[in-house]
């Protein structure tokens, strides 16, 4: 370590070059990271809070619980409700308010069974015409025991209870009774799928098909695509600043082959320049993901409320653990150039 701090201070320029280029990229893999898992939790989290083993759908809904329609009427003994199997109803709408109108995800569920989200304030709803709301939806003046229309009706809605992240496909979840919801979309009877809690094995009849909650969130329009997106360009900014770490320390161990030979021939074993060279990745990675931890902290405290920015700690630090192995990966590279020195033709100027 003693030598890698002297080459290092005795390069400063060089390697304070190195660290800005670390920073940069490490700041903009966190900032991405977040933003990624922020938007993959706006499209989510509804279903992740139900906290259940699978759904099951009509058969010709296309693996969509949008799409799909059942008859409560007509469901098979396996399907009724339990405490283990609920009915879920789904459609997009439109809240409006005082002239603000805002997208919304409407749930029809059973208050009193395992779908019925997690207050932050208020009670779940207990007469017609009362809802739940994600807090996200509490803008331009509206709070509980507020009422909004939906899809331009004239019936009201009474907001009587609040939760918090609880979205689905990116926009703000209304819950509302199943009866309230079939009311509301003139479907008396129908619901979109019957979701169970755990496990169960028994055979679905004809018109049919369960889902794991992982492939129904996989399914959600546009989710696997963004996802993708994000993960291929954050897996590219590993790779670079692995080629980056790489090329630069095998132009300075090219540079410096004269020096290395000199060493060798003083006795200084090629292992303890590859160990000087290693403390110098580590180094400088471990400021460089450091500063743009900082930076992306920093960051976090002043983006605007409404961006789809998640932190977690978990993230932040695989990033970090991942980052570093990059940056030592990267300058294991010159270990070979490293342990070809030969110190006559070094010395020598022939290498």
């Amino acid at each position: 370590m003693y030598l890698a701090y002297k080459e290092m201070l005795h390069s400063k320029a060089r390697y304070l070059l190195m660290i800005l280029v670390i920073i940069l990229v490490s700041y903009l893999i966190y900032f991405l990271s977040g933003l990624a898992f922020g938007l993959a939790n706006n499209n989510r989290s509804a279903i992740d809070r139900w906290d259940a083993n699978s759904v099951v759908i009509s058969k010709y809904a296309n693996n969509s619980l949008a799409s799909s329609k059942l008859s409560q009427e007509t469901l098979p003994s396996n399907l009724k409700t339990t405490t283990n199997r609920q009915p879920v109803a789904e459609s997009m709408s439109v809240a409006a308010n005082s002239g603000h109108n805002t997208n919304v995800t409407v749930l029809g569920i059973n208050a009193n069974g395992f779908l019925a989200p997690t207050l932050v304030s208020g009670h779940q709803p207990k007469r017609t015409h009362e809802i739940v709301v994600d807090d996200s939806l509490l803008t331009n003046g509206l709070k509980q025991g507020s009422t909004v229309t939906l899809n331009g009706g004239d019936q009201r809605y009474k907001i009587v209870g609040v939760t918090k992240n609880n979205r689905f496909s990116t926009l703000p979840v209304i819950f509302m009774s199943i009866g309230n919801y079939q009311a509301f979309t003139g479907t008396p009877g129908q619901i979109s799928g019957v979701v169970f809690k755990t496990a169960e094995n028994s055979a679905l009849g004809k018109g049919y098909q369960r889902l794991s909650i992982s492939k129904l969130i996989n399914k959600l329009p546009g989710y696997s695509a963004e996802v993708s997106t994000f993960e291929l360009m954050i897996g590219s900014l590993f790779v670079i600043i692995a080629f980056i770490i790489g090329i630069f320390m095998y132009i300075m161990t090219i540079e410096k082959t004269q020096m290395y030979g000199v060493m060798r021939a003083q006795g200084i074993s090629s292992g303890r320049m590859v160990r000087a060279l290693l403390s110098q990745s580590w180094l400088i990675g471990l400021i460089g993901v450091g500063i743009g931890l900082i930076l992306n902290q920093l960051t976090v405290l002043v983006i605007p409320a409404a961006m789809p920015y998640y932190s977690s700690w978990l993230l932040v630090i695989a990033a970090a653990v991942i980052l570093l192995a990059m940056v030592v990966l990267g300058a294991m590279v010159s270990i070979w150039r490293i342990n070809r020195i030969d110190p006559l033709d070094a010395i020598g100027g022939d290498a």
